[in-house]
């Protein structure tokens, strides 16, 4: 399954997310696709179908199994928090391992 967050390059919390995602290897149970909507027409009609409700839009949005969910970067604790409603806050940690190098 795939967490898909939508973006905006002119969205400071969105660039705090990218700028956090690309310090190192995300620890995510999942894969996880950015999704800049100004900077992609496919991604900005995804953006509308999958995370506008109710004419109401907010980014960075997460979608994951068809739930919209409010994406935070907790810079205190070094993670991403995805949540989702009506589950537990989903914690993700990045990490600066290099894949495979057990």
């Amino acid at each position: 399954m795939t967490i898909k967050i939508f973006t905006s390059s002119n969205c400071t919390p969105c660039q705090e997310l990218k700028d956090y995602m690309e310090r190192g290897r995300i620890q995510a149970p999942e894969e996880i696709e950015i999704v800049e909507i100004d900077k992609s027409p496919i991604g900005y009609q995804q953006f509308l179908l999958e995370a506008v409700q109710d004419g109401q839009g907010v980014i960075p949005t997460a979608i994951r199994d068809g739930e919209k969910c409010q994406v935070l970067v907790d810079k205190e604790n070094d993670s991403i928090i995805i949540q989702c409603p009506g589950a537990e806050p989903e914690v993700i940690n990045p990490t600066s391992e290099t894949p495979g190098a057990d």
